[in-house]
């Protein structure tokens, strides 16, 4: 959190709870106050909590030798030259970026990842950015779209993460790696793209996971929104009011469940990816990806659990400063 949020969100704080003004007045303050500083905690807590476990990944990922990116790149594109990733389908016309293949893999750097940011980016929003990601509301509450897919193309042009977008087009997959500092990571964005051309589970997780993911915020709105009821109250509570509240007791639960279809999603592009790496790397290399992969993987896995517990977390703050009563 930089200094300028510390400042907006903790010195609001203070005043809510010690201004000497009306009941009404102070109890709509701190809801709101609540609010903000619970919503604050989910927004910036997961990521520093995190962040020690991000740079220790691209520790291992920066001890890896040029000669083993080299490897790695011309075995990935050797296993999607032999699997149905390299498939011919239908041309789509428009950018230039080829789409005449069932999944198209890049190289990306500093040199070039502003002309497949553009030609991403045009192909995102005629296939893939309905106009309500486009709103205001949406921004703050999930997030900018294009920022974040900004984000994505940055650090993937830096060698400190790749991506794939399993649906371009209605046909196509993109796979973006930097070859010189992440070429590994092609088997498991390859993996994604399996996913995405498959049928059943993997198919159904590829498409649903971000849909899932969304709910997250959802629920912790929910929490952050509605009030415990009083205890003089209790047995006139709704069952409308009563579903509310098991939203808000669990918010936590419910968050790490939701989450859970992007964990296994990811699971399976890695096993995807290993199965492909299997028959062009040898036995030292294979054992070296999958440990890679299993360490990017568990990154996920902690993620959910730090988010459920971030959402909790939020909720509670929430009503502690609602609930708040100064010393007279």
């Amino acid at each position: 959190m930089n200094k300028g949020n510390f400042v907006y969100y903790y010195v609001f704080i203070y005043t809510g709870v010690v201004m000497e003004i009306s009941q009404d007045v102070k109890d709509g303050i701190n809801c709101g106050i609540g609010a903000t500083s619970g919503f604050a905690v989910y927004k910036y807590a997961p990521r520093y909590i995190l962040r020690p476990y991000g740079k220790y990944i691209l520790s291992d990922i920066k001890k890896i030798t040029k000669e083993e990116n080299d490897i790695f790149w011309s075995s990935a594109n050797k296993a999607y030259e032999n699997s149905k990733l390299a498939e011919e389908v239908p041309k789509v016309l428009g950018p230039k970026i080829p789409t005449n293949k069932r999944t198209l893999i890049l190289h990306i750097d500093s040199s070039n990842k502003k002309n497949i940011y553009k030609e991403i980016l045009q192909r995102k929003q005629r296939f893939n950015q309905p106009l309500l990601t486009r709103t205001w509301l949406w921004k703050i509450i999930f997030g900018d779209p294009i920022k974040k897919f900004n984000r994505s193309v940055i650090a993937a042009a830096d060698g400190t993460n790749a991506f794939c977008i399993p649906r371009l087009t209605d046909r196509s997959s993109l796979v973006v790696v930097n070859k010189d500092k992440m070429a590994f990571s092609a088997f498991h964005e390859l993996g994604h793209a399996i996913n995405a051309h498959s049928s059943g589970v993997k198919n159904f997780l590829s498409k649903t996971r971000g849909l899932f993911a969304l709910g997250v915020p959802i629920t912790l709105l929910v929490g952050l929104l509605s009030n415990k009821p009083k205890e003089s109250n209790q047995k006139s509570v709704t069952d409308d009011k009563k579903k509310t509240n098991f939203i808000k007791d669990n918010c936590g639960l419910i968050s790490t469940l939701l989450l859970l279809p992007m964990v296994i999603e990811e699971g399976l592009a890695s096993i995807n990816g290993a199965k492909l790496a299997k028959n062009v790397l040898d036995k030292n290399m294979y054992k070296k990806l999958n440990k890679l992969n299993t360490k990017a993987w568990l990154s996920y896995l902690l993620a959910t659990f730090i988010t459920g517990l971030t959402v909790h977390s939020a909720v509670k703050i929430k009503d502690k400063i609602v609930d708040y009563k100064p010393i007279k």
